[in-house]
Protein backbone atom coordinates (compact mmCIF):
# COMPACT_ATOMS: atom_id res chain seq x y z
CA UNK A 1 0.00 0.00 0.00
CA UNK A 2 1.76 3.37 -1.23
CA UNK A 3 1.52 5.63 1.66
CA UNK A 4 0.38 9.32 1.01
CA UNK A 5 1.03 12.63 2.36
CA UNK A 6 0.35 12.65 6.00
CA UNK A 7 0.12 16.34 6.59
CA UNK A 8 -3.62 17.30 8.19
CA UNK A 9 -5.96 19.57 9.05
CA UNK A 10 -6.56 19.69 13.27
CA UNK A 11 -9.81 20.70 14.43
CA UNK A 12 -10.31 21.38 18.09
CA UNK A 13 -13.42 21.31 19.58
CA UNK A 14 -13.46 23.45 23.01
CA UNK A 15 -15.74 22.39 25.71
CA UNK A 16 -17.80 24.19 28.11
CA UNK A 17 -16.30 24.24 31.73
CA UNK A 18 -17.35 20.68 32.85
CA UNK A 19 -17.50 18.52 29.62
CA UNK A 20 -20.46 19.82 28.11
CA UNK A 21 -20.93 21.04 24.48
CA UNK A 22 -19.10 24.20 23.27
CA UNK A 23 -17.46 26.59 20.67
CA UNK A 24 -15.59 25.14 18.14
CA UNK A 25 -12.00 26.19 17.39
CA UNK A 26 -10.14 25.58 13.63
CA UNK A 27 -6.53 25.23 13.72
CA UNK A 28 -5.26 24.40 10.23
CA UNK A 29 -1.54 22.88 9.20
CA UNK A 30 -0.45 23.61 5.17
CA UNK A 31 -1.22 20.48 3.06
CA UNK A 32 -4.27 19.33 5.10
CA UNK A 33 -7.17 17.15 4.70
CA UNK A 34 -10.37 17.58 6.07
CA UNK A 35 -11.55 16.39 9.83
CA UNK A 36 -14.42 14.51 11.75
CA UNK A 37 -15.00 17.04 14.42
CA UNK A 38 -12.30 16.28 16.98
CA UNK A 39 -10.56 13.98 14.99
CA UNK A 40 -7.68 14.14 13.09
CA UNK A 41 -7.01 11.90 9.50
CA UNK A 42 -4.33 11.46 7.13
CA UNK A 43 -5.56 11.80 3.16
CA UNK A 44 -5.14 8.48 2.83
CA UNK A 45 -7.40 7.81 5.72
CA UNK A 46 -9.97 10.37 4.37
CA UNK A 47 -10.06 9.06 0.90
CA UNK A 48 -10.45 5.20 1.84
CA UNK A 49 -13.99 6.21 4.09
CA UNK A 50 -16.37 4.78 2.81
CA UNK A 51 -18.04 1.36 1.59
CA UNK A 52 -21.33 -0.85 2.91
CA UNK A 53 -21.67 -2.09 6.59
CA UNK A 54 -21.67 -0.66 10.02
CA UNK A 55 -18.58 0.67 11.29
CA UNK A 56 -16.44 2.16 14.53
CA UNK A 57 -13.22 0.74 15.37
CA UNK A 58 -9.96 0.27 13.13
CA UNK A 59 -9.84 -3.24 11.47
CA UNK A 60 -6.25 -2.84 9.75
CA UNK A 61 -3.30 -4.07 12.19
CA UNK A 62 -1.19 -1.19 10.90
CA UNK A 63 -3.24 1.12 12.68
CA UNK A 64 -3.24 -0.66 15.75
CA UNK A 65 -0.64 -0.03 18.47
CA UNK A 66 1.61 -3.21 18.84
CA UNK A 67 1.41 -5.52 21.48
CA UNK A 68 4.62 -6.65 24.39
CA UNK A 69 4.56 -9.58 25.58
CA UNK A 70 0.90 -9.68 24.57
CA UNK A 71 -0.41 -7.07 25.81
CA UNK A 72 -0.95 -3.78 23.43
CA UNK A 73 1.29 -0.96 24.29
CA UNK A 74 1.02 2.45 23.75
CA UNK A 75 4.52 4.52 24.21
CA UNK A 76 3.74 7.95 25.63
CA UNK A 77 5.41 11.15 26.41
CA UNK A 78 3.72 14.64 28.56
CA UNK A 79 5.35 17.35 27.22
CA UNK A 80 2.74 19.96 28.70
CA UNK A 81 2.72 20.53 32.30
CA UNK A 82 0.30 22.10 34.92
CA UNK A 83 -1.97 19.72 37.50
CA UNK A 84 -5.44 19.62 35.90
CA UNK A 85 -3.36 18.43 32.72
CA UNK A 86 -1.10 16.20 34.30
CA UNK A 87 -3.91 14.53 36.73
CA UNK A 88 -6.30 14.23 33.07
CA UNK A 89 -3.64 12.94 31.15
CA UNK A 90 -2.76 9.77 34.06
CA UNK A 91 -6.58 9.33 35.05
CA UNK A 92 -7.86 9.14 30.79
CA UNK A 93 -4.47 6.22 30.71
CA UNK A 94 -5.45 4.82 34.07
CA UNK A 95 -8.78 4.17 32.92
CA UNK A 96 -7.94 2.62 29.75
CA UNK A 97 -5.80 0.22 31.61
CA UNK A 98 -8.91 -0.75 34.28
CA UNK A 99 -10.86 -1.35 31.23
CA UNK A 100 -9.11 -3.34 28.55
CA UNK A 101 -5.87 -5.14 27.87
CA UNK A 102 -4.17 -2.17 26.77
CA UNK A 103 -1.10 -0.61 28.54
CA UNK A 104 0.85 2.80 28.71
CA UNK A 105 4.15 3.22 29.02
CA UNK A 106 6.94 5.85 28.52
CA UNK A 107 8.32 6.47 25.66
CA UNK A 108 12.49 5.25 24.75
CA UNK A 109 14.74 6.51 22.68
CA UNK A 110 14.02 3.27 20.52
CA UNK A 111 10.35 3.91 20.20
CA UNK A 112 9.12 5.52 16.34
CA UNK A 113 5.68 5.49 17.29
CA UNK A 114 4.50 7.19 20.32
CA UNK A 115 1.34 9.49 21.82
CA UNK A 116 2.72 12.94 22.58
CA UNK A 117 0.06 14.66 25.49
CA UNK A 118 0.39 18.32 25.34
CA UNK A 119 -1.77 21.53 25.78
CA UNK A 120 -2.87 22.50 22.70
CA UNK A 121 -5.42 24.39 21.05
CA UNK A 122 -9.12 22.71 22.52
CA UNK A 123 -8.86 18.72 22.23
CA UNK A 124 -8.11 16.46 19.46
CA UNK A 125 -6.65 13.41 18.05
CA UNK A 126 -5.45 11.34 15.46
CA UNK A 127 -7.20 8.57 14.43
CA UNK A 128 -5.24 5.12 15.48
CA UNK A 129 -1.62 4.53 15.10
CA UNK A 130 -0.05 6.62 12.37
CA UNK A 131 1.29 4.87 9.48
CA UNK A 132 4.13 5.98 8.75
CA UNK A 133 5.25 5.29 11.98
CA UNK A 134 5.84 9.00 13.57
CA UNK A 135 4.84 10.21 17.04
CA UNK A 136 1.31 11.70 17.15
CA UNK A 137 0.17 14.64 19.36
CA UNK A 138 -3.00 14.43 21.69
CA UNK A 139 -3.86 18.32 22.23
CA UNK A 140 -5.61 18.96 26.08
CA UNK A 141 -5.78 22.49 25.71
CA UNK A 142 -8.13 25.12 28.15
CA UNK A 143 -11.42 23.34 28.72
CA UNK A 144 -9.97 19.79 28.11
CA UNK A 145 -8.36 18.88 30.69
CA UNK A 146 -10.83 16.34 32.74
CA UNK A 147 -10.74 12.60 32.83
CA UNK A 148 -13.19 11.83 30.40
CA UNK A 149 -11.73 13.89 28.17
CA UNK A 150 -8.94 12.94 27.98
CA UNK A 151 -10.30 9.09 28.19
CA UNK A 152 -12.40 10.62 24.30
CA UNK A 153 -9.09 11.72 23.21
CA UNK A 154 -7.30 7.64 23.82
CA UNK A 155 -9.97 6.34 22.49
CA UNK A 156 -9.87 8.15 18.86
CA UNK A 157 -5.87 7.05 19.54
CA UNK A 158 -6.33 3.77 19.79
CA UNK A 159 -8.90 4.13 16.42
CA UNK A 160 -12.21 4.29 17.69
CA UNK A 161 -14.60 6.73 15.75
CA UNK A 162 -17.87 8.91 16.52
CA UNK A 163 -20.67 6.78 17.64
CA UNK A 164 -22.81 8.73 15.52
CA UNK A 165 -21.03 7.86 12.60
CA UNK A 166 -21.45 4.31 12.14
CA UNK A 167 -23.64 3.14 9.18
CA UNK A 168 -26.67 1.98 10.84
CA UNK A 169 -27.02 5.00 12.50
CA UNK A 170 -30.29 5.95 11.08
CA UNK A 171 -32.04 3.33 13.17
CA UNK A 172 -31.25 4.96 16.36
CA UNK A 173 -30.62 8.71 15.90
CA UNK A 174 -31.84 11.07 13.33
CA UNK A 175 -29.66 13.83 11.60
CA UNK A 176 -31.00 17.33 11.73
CA UNK A 177 -29.11 18.87 8.62
CA UNK A 178 -30.92 22.09 8.75
CA UNK A 179 -29.27 22.70 12.04
CA UNK A 180 -25.66 22.10 11.59
CA UNK A 181 -23.30 25.11 11.12
CA UNK A 182 -22.03 25.74 7.74
CA UNK A 183 -18.88 24.15 6.54
CA UNK A 184 -19.36 21.75 9.27
CA UNK A 185 -21.82 18.88 7.82
CA UNK A 186 -18.73 16.84 7.56
CA UNK A 187 -18.58 16.06 11.50
CA UNK A 188 -22.31 13.74 10.36
CA UNK A 189 -21.00 11.97 8.12
CA UNK A 190 -21.68 7.76 8.06
CA UNK A 191 -17.83 5.86 8.26
CA UNK A 192 -17.80 2.88 5.96
CA UNK A 193 -14.48 2.52 5.50
CA UNK A 194 -12.61 -1.06 4.78
CA UNK A 195 -10.36 -0.06 7.44
CA UNK A 196 -12.99 0.24 10.17
CA UNK A 197 -15.52 -2.38 11.76
CA UNK A 198 -18.69 -2.26 14.59
CA UNK A 199 -17.42 -5.74 15.95
CA UNK A 200 -20.69 -6.79 16.10
CA UNK A 201 -21.44 -4.19 19.01
CA UNK A 202 -24.32 -2.67 19.35
CA UNK A 203 -24.98 0.95 18.93
CA UNK A 204 -24.63 2.66 22.13
CA UNK A 205 -26.25 6.13 22.96
CA UNK A 206 -23.88 6.02 26.43
CA UNK A 207 -21.06 5.51 24.44
CA UNK A 208 -17.77 7.75 25.62
CA UNK A 209 -17.48 8.08 21.85
CA UNK A 210 -20.61 9.96 21.09
CA UNK A 211 -21.69 13.29 20.24
CA UNK A 212 -24.24 15.44 22.15
CA UNK A 213 -27.35 16.51 20.89
CA UNK A 214 -26.72 20.52 20.07
CA UNK A 215 -22.82 19.35 18.84
CA UNK A 216 -21.94 22.18 16.18
CA UNK A 217 -25.46 23.63 15.97
CA UNK A 218 -25.82 26.78 14.02
CA UNK A 219 -28.73 28.04 15.70
CA UNK A 220 -29.18 26.08 19.15
CA UNK A 221 -31.31 23.60 17.28
CA UNK A 222 -30.53 19.94 17.55
CA UNK A 223 -28.52 18.34 15.07
CA UNK A 224 -28.71 15.11 16.42
CA UNK A 225 -32.26 13.73 17.72
CA UNK A 226 -32.66 10.20 19.59
CA UNK A 227 -34.81 7.91 17.78
CA UNK A 228 -36.26 7.39 21.59
CA UNK A 229 -36.93 10.74 22.77
CA UNK A 230 -36.23 9.36 26.69
CA UNK A 231 -33.02 8.81 25.84
CA UNK A 232 -32.26 12.35 24.11
CA UNK A 233 -30.14 13.52 27.39
CA UNK A 234 -28.04 10.22 27.46
CA UNK A 235 -25.94 11.62 24.00
CA UNK A 236 -22.72 12.95 24.78
CA UNK A 237 -22.99 12.61 28.61
CA UNK A 238 -21.33 9.78 28.97
CA UNK A 239 -17.31 10.68 30.88
CA UNK A 240 -16.51 7.21 30.90
CA UNK A 241 -16.43 4.11 28.84
CA UNK A 242 -19.67 2.34 28.31
CA UNK A 243 -20.17 -1.44 28.33
CA UNK A 244 -20.35 -1.61 24.52
CA UNK A 245 -17.34 0.37 24.63
CA UNK A 246 -15.12 -1.89 26.54
CA UNK A 247 -16.21 -4.74 24.66
CA UNK A 248 -15.54 -2.88 21.07
CA UNK A 249 -11.87 -2.46 22.01
CA UNK A 250 -11.08 -5.43 23.87
CA UNK A 251 -12.38 -7.29 20.84
CA UNK A 252 -10.38 -4.52 18.48
CA UNK A 253 -6.86 -5.73 20.19
CA UNK A 254 -7.58 -9.24 21.10
CA UNK A 255 -8.01 -8.86 24.51
CA UNK A 256 -11.18 -11.20 24.98
CA UNK A 257 -9.37 -14.09 22.62
CA UNK A 258 -6.20 -13.40 25.07
CA UNK A 259 -8.48 -13.63 28.46
CA UNK A 260 -10.14 -16.70 27.13
CA UNK A 261 -6.61 -18.78 26.53
CA UNK A 262 -5.21 -17.43 30.26
CA UNK A 263 -8.51 -18.78 32.00
CA UNK A 264 -8.38 -22.15 29.36
CA UNK A 265 -11.57 -21.27 28.03
CA UNK A 266 -12.69 -22.63 24.20
CA UNK A 267 -15.11 -20.27 24.20
CA UNK A 268 -17.13 -17.39 26.05
CA UNK A 269 -19.99 -19.11 28.79
CA UNK A 270 -20.89 -15.41 28.80
CA UNK A 271 -24.43 -13.80 27.75
CA UNK A 272 -26.36 -11.13 26.67
CA UNK A 273 -23.32 -9.10 25.97
CA UNK A 274 -21.15 -9.92 28.44
CA UNK A 275 -17.65 -11.26 28.34
CA UNK A 276 -15.40 -12.49 30.35
CA UNK A 277 -12.33 -10.75 31.63
CA UNK A 278 -8.93 -11.35 33.34
CA UNK A 279 -9.40 -12.62 36.39
CA UNK A 280 -11.51 -15.30 34.45
CA UNK A 281 -14.95 -14.45 35.32
CA UNK A 282 -18.03 -12.53 33.16
CA UNK A 283 -17.77 -8.98 32.78
CA UNK A 284 -21.84 -8.02 33.04
CA UNK A 285 -23.70 -5.44 31.44
CA UNK A 286 -26.43 -3.44 33.00
CA UNK A 287 -29.85 -4.86 33.81
CA UNK A 288 -28.36 -8.56 33.63
CA UNK A 289 -27.22 -10.85 36.62
CA UNK A 290 -25.94 -14.17 37.38
CA UNK A 291 -22.07 -15.68 36.80
CA UNK A 292 -23.05 -16.01 33.24
CA UNK A 293 -24.95 -12.86 33.01
CA UNK A 294 -27.91 -15.22 32.30
CA UNK A 295 -30.11 -13.08 33.71
CA UNK A 296 -32.05 -9.89 32.19
CA UNK A 297 -33.68 -7.65 35.11
CA UNK A 298 -33.56 -4.70 32.68
CA UNK A 299 -32.94 -3.09 29.28
CA UNK A 300 -29.29 -2.05 29.08
CA UNK A 301 -29.86 1.68 29.64
CA UNK A 302 -31.92 1.63 32.44
CA UNK A 303 -29.61 2.50 35.01
CA UNK A 304 -28.74 5.59 32.62
CA UNK A 305 -31.99 6.95 32.23
CA UNK A 306 -33.33 9.65 34.40
CA UNK A 307 -35.73 9.54 37.06
CA UNK A 308 -37.58 12.61 36.14
CA UNK A 309 -38.48 11.64 32.82
CA UNK A 310 -41.89 10.54 31.73
CA UNK A 311 -44.24 9.59 29.41
CA UNK A 312 -47.74 11.62 29.90
CA UNK A 313 -50.99 10.62 28.44
CA UNK A 314 -53.43 12.00 30.77
CA UNK A 315 -55.00 14.95 30.93
CA UNK A 316 -54.41 17.56 32.95
CA UNK A 317 -51.23 16.69 34.49
CA UNK A 318 -49.08 19.08 36.22
CA UNK A 319 -44.61 19.00 35.79
CA UNK A 320 -42.24 20.07 38.31
CA UNK A 321 -38.86 19.85 37.91
CA UNK A 322 -36.66 18.22 40.16
CA UNK A 323 -36.08 20.16 43.84
CA UNK A 324 -38.69 22.56 42.75
CA UNK A 325 -39.46 25.70 43.77
CA UNK A 326 -36.00 24.88 44.89
CA UNK A 327 -32.86 25.29 42.12
CA UNK A 328 -31.91 22.13 40.55
CA UNK A 329 -28.77 19.77 40.76
CA UNK A 330 -26.31 20.83 37.65
CA UNK A 331 -26.28 18.00 34.83
CA UNK A 332 -29.69 17.42 35.30
CA UNK A 333 -31.92 16.42 32.62
CA UNK A 334 -35.69 15.47 31.91
CA UNK A 335 -37.70 14.31 28.76
CA UNK A 336 -41.02 14.98 29.28
CA UNK A 337 -42.97 12.82 26.25
CA UNK A 338 -46.59 14.19 26.18
CA UNK A 339 -49.34 12.01 24.01
CA UNK A 340 -52.63 13.75 23.17
CA UNK A 341 -55.76 11.53 22.06
CA UNK A 342 -55.98 12.09 18.35
CA UNK A 343 -57.41 14.97 17.10
CA UNK A 344 -56.61 16.82 20.12
CA UNK A 345 -53.25 19.26 20.41
CA UNK A 346 -51.29 20.02 23.79
CA UNK A 347 -51.78 22.91 25.76
CA UNK A 348 -48.50 23.51 28.51
CA UNK A 349 -49.56 26.67 30.59
CA UNK A 350 -46.33 27.87 32.79
CA UNK A 351 -47.06 28.92 36.56
CA UNK A 352 -43.63 29.68 36.86
CA UNK A 353 -40.03 29.40 34.28
CA UNK A 354 -36.58 30.35 35.45
CA UNK A 355 -33.51 28.56 34.10
CA UNK A 356 -30.47 30.02 35.04
CA UNK A 357 -28.17 31.76 31.71
CA UNK A 358 -26.01 34.22 30.89
CA UNK A 359 -27.86 35.05 27.71
CA UNK A 360 -31.37 34.03 26.96
CA UNK A 361 -30.23 34.12 23.00
CA UNK A 362 -27.51 31.80 23.68
CA UNK A 363 -29.32 29.50 26.88
CA UNK A 364 -25.54 28.68 28.05
CA UNK A 365 -26.24 26.70 31.00
CA UNK A 366 -29.23 25.00 30.32
CA UNK A 367 -32.78 25.21 28.24
CA UNK A 368 -35.81 23.07 27.97
CA UNK A 369 -36.48 22.59 24.41
CA UNK A 370 -39.74 21.71 23.11
CA UNK A 371 -40.05 19.63 19.71
CA UNK A 372 -42.73 18.44 17.87
CA UNK A 373 -42.90 16.64 14.55
CA UNK A 374 -44.42 19.01 11.80
CA UNK A 375 -45.24 17.81 7.71
CA UNK A 376 -41.62 15.84 7.77
CA UNK A 377 -39.38 18.93 9.67
CA UNK A 378 -38.92 19.07 13.38
CA UNK A 379 -40.10 22.37 15.10
CA UNK A 380 -37.94 22.95 17.69
CA UNK A 381 -38.16 25.97 20.62
CA UNK A 382 -35.84 26.86 22.60
CA UNK A 383 -36.48 28.33 26.45
CA UNK A 384 -34.15 30.11 29.10
CA UNK A 385 -33.70 32.47 31.47
CA UNK A 386 -37.11 33.82 32.24
CA UNK A 387 -38.60 32.93 28.60
CA UNK A 388 -41.88 32.25 29.76
CA UNK A 389 -43.58 35.10 32.20
CA UNK A 390 -46.41 33.66 34.65
CA UNK A 391 -49.02 31.94 32.51
CA UNK A 392 -47.91 32.04 29.45
CA UNK A 393 -48.57 28.75 27.35
CA UNK A 394 -47.36 26.89 24.48
CA UNK A 395 -49.78 24.97 22.35
CA UNK A 396 -48.60 22.15 19.80
CA UNK A 397 -49.60 21.61 16.44
CA UNK A 398 -49.72 18.15 16.82
CA UNK A 399 -51.09 15.19 19.03
CA UNK A 400 -47.50 14.97 20.69
CA UNK A 401 -44.71 16.93 22.26
CA UNK A 402 -41.34 16.40 23.92
CA UNK A 403 -40.07 18.38 26.18
CA UNK A 404 -36.24 18.27 27.02
CA UNK A 405 -35.40 19.97 29.63
CA UNK A 406 -31.51 19.78 30.20
CA UNK A 407 -29.56 21.51 32.85
CA UNK A 408 -25.56 21.72 32.37
CA UNK A 409 -22.79 21.13 34.86
CA UNK A 410 -21.85 24.40 35.62
CA UNK A 411 -25.40 25.44 36.40
CA UNK A 412 -26.07 26.33 40.13
CA UNK A 413 -28.97 28.14 39.97
CA UNK A 414 -31.70 27.17 37.59
CA UNK A 415 -34.90 26.84 39.29
CA UNK A 416 -36.77 25.13 36.61
CA UNK A 417 -40.61 24.64 35.92
CA UNK A 418 -43.89 24.25 37.15
CA UNK A 419 -46.12 24.05 34.38
CA UNK A 420 -50.21 22.45 33.55
CA UNK A 421 -50.49 20.46 30.32
CA UNK A 422 -53.99 20.27 29.07
CA UNK A 423 -55.59 18.19 25.96
CA UNK A 424 -57.20 20.34 23.88
CA UNK A 425 -59.31 20.25 20.65
CA UNK A 426 -58.04 22.00 17.91
CA UNK A 427 -61.16 24.95 17.56
CA UNK A 428 -59.94 26.36 20.84
CA UNK A 429 -58.93 29.92 21.41
CA UNK A 430 -55.43 31.24 20.08
CA UNK A 431 -52.47 30.64 22.60
CA UNK A 432 -50.73 33.02 23.99
CA UNK A 433 -46.77 33.21 23.40
CA UNK A 434 -44.45 35.19 25.51
CA UNK A 435 -44.23 38.43 23.29
CA UNK A 436 -48.08 38.58 24.17
CA UNK A 437 -49.21 37.85 20.61
CA UNK A 438 -52.03 35.78 19.85
CA UNK A 439 -51.42 32.70 17.99
CA UNK A 440 -54.75 31.76 16.09
CA UNK A 441 -55.05 28.07 15.32
CA UNK A 442 -56.79 27.70 11.86
CA UNK A 443 -60.28 27.23 12.70
CA UNK A 444 -60.26 30.74 14.08
CA UNK A 445 -58.62 31.91 11.46
CA UNK A 446 -61.24 30.25 8.95
CA UNK A 447 -63.76 31.98 11.13
CA UNK A 448 -62.69 35.52 11.05
CA UNK A 449 -61.90 34.83 7.27
CA UNK A 450 -65.88 33.55 6.63
CA UNK A 451 -67.21 36.49 8.53
CA UNK A 452 -64.97 39.00 6.29
CA UNK A 453 -66.18 37.28 3.26
CA UNK A 454 -69.90 37.50 4.77
CA UNK A 455 -69.38 41.35 5.58
CA UNK A 456 -68.27 42.26 1.78
CA UNK A 457 -71.42 40.32 0.40
CA UNK A 458 -73.64 42.41 2.64
CA UNK A 459 -71.82 45.50 1.81
CA UNK A 460 -72.05 44.58 -2.31
CA UNK A 461 -75.36 44.43 -1.90
CA UNK A 462 -76.29 46.98 0.06
CA UNK A 463 -74.24 49.13 -3.14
Amino acid sequence: MALLSLSYLVVAVVLQPGEGGGDVVFQTEPGGTTIIGDMVLSLEQYENLFSSRPRKGVSDPQMMWQKEKGHPVVPYNISGDGEEFLKAVSGGMQHWENNTCVRFRHVTGNDRSFINFFVGDGCWSRIGRRLDNKPQDISLGRGCQFMGTAAHEIGHALGLLHEHMRTDRDSYIEIIEKNIQRGNEHNFYKETSKWYSNYDVKYDYTSLMHYTGEAFSRNGGLTIRSGDPLKQGMLGRNRVMSHRDRIIVNRMYGCLNMWLDDCALLQDPCQNEGYTGPNCECVCPTGTTGAKCETILHDYYFNRMSNCSMVIKKNDTTITTPNYPNFMQPDTWCVYEIKAPEGQMIKVTFDEFSLESYSTSQCSLGSLRLMENQDDSIADTLACGEHFEDGDDYRSKTNELIMYLDIWKNSKRSKGFKAHVAFLSTDETPRVIPNGIPDFGPSVLLLVATSLMCLMVKTISFL
